[in-house]
């Protein structure tokens, strides 16, 4: 959590000081996508889901050189699964519904008002709830812990790093549309019991479509 306020500070100190930068918003909406592994031996078990959210937040473009800018958005997110099926548990079906704060730092080229560019993501969870479909009374915190301090294996971290990959137009107007891809490329599991020979890997991922206005140019 320190390292993640820290890297939020430092950029939009970055930002305020640079004298090419313009300030925005933006708002869309993203499909997320999570992935559970477990893996014994040559045996694996997948799961997979894919949720509809959205994405808000503000956005700065740095500008480092005439056609080269860094730019750090700060984003309040929803993600998560819808109808996840998991066969070995009873053929059940999972809902997941996770909030989150994204801050995508990317490291774009641009020109004629095109943009493109790669960067690390970092995630912070604020909230993460599990119920079963059809089931709706019961609801689970998947980063909570048992009175025992265990947790369950669909429980989460908070924090994530990952990817981005961002590809957008920005009109001279301040007017702008953007497509991104984020991968999660740390494991999202809290999963800490003996599985002897058993792992579980939890990855998440989304695509994101937004529209931004940026107040200067």
């Amino acid at each position: 959590m320190r390292i993640f306020l820290a890297t939020v500070m430092l950029s939009f100190a970055a930002a305020t000081a640079s004298a090419q930068t313009s300030f925005g918003v933006k708002a869309g909406g993203n499909m997320s996508f999570l992935n559970y592994k477990i893996e014994e031996g040559s045996q694996n078990v997948k799961w997979n889901g894919s949720r509809v959210g959205f994405q808000v937040g503000g956005v700065a473009q740095i500008g480092i050189a005439e056609n080269f800018a860094i730019q750090p958005e700060l984003l309040f997110m929803m993600k998560g699964v819808n109808k996840m099926d998991v066969e070995e548990l009873g053929d059940v079906k999972l809902n997941i519904k996770t909030f989150t704060i994204d801050m995508p730092i990317t490291f774009i080229y641009r020109t004629n008002g095109f943009f493109g560019g790669i960067g690390p993501n970092l995630s912070f969870g604020l909230s993460s709830k599990m119920k079963v479909d059809g089931n709706d009374d019961v609801e689970y915190d998947l980063y909570d812990k048992d009175a025992d301090g265990e947790v369950s294996i669909f429980s989460q971290k908070r924090f994530e790093a990952g990817a981005n990959i961002l590809a957008g137009y920005k009109l001279k107007n301040g007017l702008s549309f953007s497509l991104n891809f984020v991968k999660g490329l740390t494991n999202l599991s809290e999963y800490n019991d003996d599985l002897e020979d058993a792992s579980i890997k939890t990855k998440s991922s989304y695509i994101g479509l937004s529209v931004g206005d940026f107040f200067g140019k």
